[in-house]
């Protein structure tokens, strides 16, 4: 007969890993629908409750990719067994870290959401030192894949940048912060920086991880308020300059121009010729080109910098959130 057989649980098959993931997908509904549904409560005991029931479930899963990795007759190396759970907890861990996201800006000054900015934090480092720190995802696949892998990153990023900085500024904790953590942020400069050179064409993350870094570095050496605003400026130009000599070798390997200035030209904004090659007025011209602040002031003028065209993600360096 050429009916399937099905097979007990703990036999490893070919659908046996999405089987074992479809279990979870009732608690990963529910906390995609606590997040985005219009009649959703939104209250932190809803909040505790899902994420009770996500552990539950994240045990259980587990517990069975212990089992059948070590099986017999599962085809998997010490290497694709790594790279197998290391996904299926980047794809679990994102839903922890999305549910408790709205609470970590709170908990920053209210203890009443502490469990939440521990699990915000916790979470966060072990996606990435599961993931981005290891090399089963190289940064050239994830700048082509699909945008499940930048966003995380991204949040990641952020999280832990908002929470160094707020250890940093705490005089409980008389500046000392996690180097680990600090680490992390260091790394995700160098991976961005990757997926720039691995084809990448948004440099904003990268522009955002070279900020945020020398802003923590700043408030850690103990500097005033001007100084670290400063310190922060300057590391985002270097940033920026850094992208943009990639982007215009680019440019030119793709339009075989030669490197003068004046061959290779764009339109601006507003439909005028916009010389690349050009360094003079540089930050007016890649806001011009490139349009990497979304519209915002220019960033020598002001105290923060867009993140993300029409999003509300601004850095305030003043009081280190982001809002």
């Amino acid at each position: 007969s050429d009916q399937a057989i099905p097979k007990a649980d703990g036999v490893f098959t070919s659908t046996a890993i999405s089987l074992a993931l479809r279990k979870t997908l009732p608690v990963r509904l529910a906390i995609v629908k606590f997040l985005n549904d219009w009649s959703s409560p939104g209250d932190y005991p809803t909040a505790l409750k899902l994420d009770s029931d996500f552990r539950a479930a994240y045990t259980l899963l587990a517990k069975f990719l212990s089992h059948v990795s070590h099986s017999s007759n599962a085809p998997l190396t010490n290497v694709n067994r790594e790279a197998v759970v290391n996904h299926i907890n980047l794809l679990l861990r994102r839903h922890l870290l999305a549910l408790h996201l709205p609470f970590f800006l709170p908990s920053l000054s209210r203890p009443e959401f502490a469990f939440s900015r521990v699990v915000v934090v916790d979470t966060a480092h072990r996606i990435w030192r599961g993931v981005f720190s290891t090399s089963d995802i190289g940064a050239s696949n994830v700048a082509k894949s699909s945008a499940c892998f930048r966003t995380v990153s991204m949040q990641v990023i952020i999280v832990l940048s908002t929470h160094l900085r707020a250890q940093a500024a705490d005089p409980i904790s008389g500046g000392m912060v996690r180097e680990d953590l600090v680490a992390i942020l260091e790394e995700a400069k160098q991976w961005t920086w990757r997926c720039i050179e691995g084809r990448e064409t948004n440099v904003k993350g990268y522009l955002f991880a070279c900020l945020v870094k020398a802003n923590v570095d700043a408030m850690r050496e103990g500097l005033t308020e001007p100084e670290v605003v400063k310190r922060s400026l300057e590391a985002a130009e270097e940033a920026i300059r850094k992208a943009r000599e990639v982007l215009k070798e680019r440019l030119r390997a793709l339009t075989n121009m030669e490197p003068s200035c004046g061959a290779a030209t764009v339109l601006g904004n507003q439909g005028e010729t916009v010389d690349i090659c050009d360094g003079n007025n540089e930050w007016e011209q890649l806001q011009e080109t490139f349009d990497f602040f979304g519209g915002s002031d220019d960033l020598q003028g002001g105290t923060g910098m867009m993140l993300a065209d029409g999003d509300n993600w601004f850095l305030d360096f003043g009081n280190g959130l982001l809002v």
